[in-house]
């Protein structure tokens, strides 16, 4: 498990409830730079938001962490994502014998940019697709890496999409979401 700075309120009594050698615990220091976690930081964009590469970094070092331990299977969870059984997951992480990505699609609260929100309301119809969210990888086959941008999910596995390389393996819910709570999320989405 990664964390931002600290770790939550609670979070040692869901872990007495597991076994110690089946998960790392992690926090990782906020705005802490490092050359192999700020992976394409120093590419020209108009404005690097603060969340987009505080995330980009933590699934970048669970990639690292991953291809170094040689493990197959890894589970990006966000903390919003809620409906996830382990019978679910255990029929997703199947499709990992054959696919290097393999998604968790939202049906409720789809992830998307404030751009896609405001489309729905107004009546058009935004299709669905799976998110870094709930996002389960073979570090190993994983060929991309998360840019510190919005949609830095999309942007990691652009090359498996392209060569029909990423399954849908079921539904999760997502806690709503409000897109319209400050107009710089207009500019920057990933505020």
């Amino acid at each position: 498990m990664l964390y931002t700075h600290d770790f939550p309120k609670g979070l040692s009594a869901v872990l007495g409830r597991l076994k110690h050698d089946k998960v790392t615990v992690i926090a990782l220091r906020y705005g802490a730079p490092h050359h192999l976690l700020d992976r394409a930081a120093d590419l020209p964009q108009s404005h690097v938001a603060a969340s987009a590469l505080d995330i980009s970094r933590k699934r970048n070092l669970g990639l690292l962490i991953g291809r170094a331990c040689g493990w197959r299977r890894m589970l990006f969870l966000d903390d919003d994502i809620r409906k996830l059984s382990a019978m679910k997951l255990g029929s997703a992480v199947l499709l990992l014998n054959t696919y290097p990505v393999v998604g968790l699609q939202v049906a409720k609260y789809p992830d998307a940019s404030v751009v896609g929100h405001a489309n729905r309301l107004i009546g058009h119809k935004q299709l669905l697709f799976i998110s870094g969210g709930s996002l389960l990888v073979d570090p190993q086959r994983l060929q991309g890496f998360f840019p510190p941008t919005y949609h830095e999910d999309w942007l990691c596995i652009i090359n498996h999409l392209r060569l029909g390389e990423v399954a849908i393996g079921g539904k999760v819910g997502q806690l709503a979401y409000q897109p319209f709570t400050t107009p710089l999320r207009a500019r920057h989405p990933a505020y």
